[in-house]
C-alpha cells in the first residue's frame, strides 16, 4: 500500500521524535547506554515496511542529524551512525543462504570495528581511547557481535511487529487520510 508524502512527512517526525525521546531515556541508564542503539534500531523496521528503503533511510539520517545538532549524545550518535541502518539490509542478507549470511555479517561487523577504531584514533585524535592493536581488535569482535545481537532482535522484532503491531500501524495511518466523495 502507497501512502503519500505527508503520511510520510507525520510517521517519520514522529519516528525521529521518539528515537531522540529514548536516546535522551536511555543515556541516564549506565547499563544500557552502550546498547541504546540495538533498541534504536527495532523503529526502523516499521519505516522499513510501510515505506521502502529509500525511506527508512531518510529517517535513519535525519535521526542521525538531530541527535549532533543537540550535540551531547556523542558516543549513542557513532554507534547509530555505524549500526542504525543496519533493519534496512536485514531483509537482503536474511535471503542469503546460512553461511553467506554468517559471512556477511562477520565481514560488517569488521569493517564497522575498523571505522570505529580509525575515527576514535585518527580523526578524533584521542589516542588514549585505542592504546594497541588488542584494543582495537577487541573493539572489532564487540562490533562484530554486536552486528549478530541487533541481526536477532531485528529478526524476532520483525516477526512481533506483523503479528501484533502492524495492524494497528496501518490503522492509524489510513485514519489519517482524506476520503474522497
Amino acid at each position: 500500500m502507497r501512502y503519500k508524502e505527508s503520511t510520510f512527512i507525520a510517521f517519520g517526525a514522529c519516528t525521529v521524535a521518539l528515537n531522540i525521546a529514548l536516546t535522551a531515556f536511555l543515556v541516564m541508564i549506565p547499563l544500557i547506554r552502550a546498547y541504546s542503539v540495538i533498541i534504536l534500531c527495532l523503529t526502523m523496521i516499521p519505516a522499513m515496511d510501510l515505506f521502502g528503503w529509500k525511506r527508512a533511510l531518510i529517517i535513519w539520517a535525519a535521526t542521525a542529524l538531530l541527535m549532533f545538532f543537540i550535540g551531547h549524545y556523542g558516543d549513542q550518535l557513532m554507534m547509530y551512525l555505524l549500526l542504525g541502518w543496519y533493519p534496512v539490509i536485514e531483509p537482503w542478507v536474511g535471503k542469503q543462504e546460512a553461511l553467506l549470511r554468517n559471512i556477511l555479517k562477520i565481514a560488517l561487523g569488521i569493517i564497522l570495528g575498523g571505522i570505529l577504531c580509525f575515527t576514535t584514533k585518527y580523526v578524533l585524535g584521542s589516542m588514549e581511547e585505542i592504546a594497541g592493536f588488542s584494543s582495537a581488535m577487541l573493539i572489532i569482535l564487540l562490533f562484530v557481535i554486536l552486528i549478530f545481537m541487533i541481526d536477532l532482535m531485528v529478526k524476532t522484532n520483525r516477526g512481533l511487529y506483523e503479528a501484533k503491531y502492524k495492524k494497528y500501524i496501518v490503522r492509524i495511518l489510513e485514519a489519517g487520510r482524506i476520503k474522497k466523495r
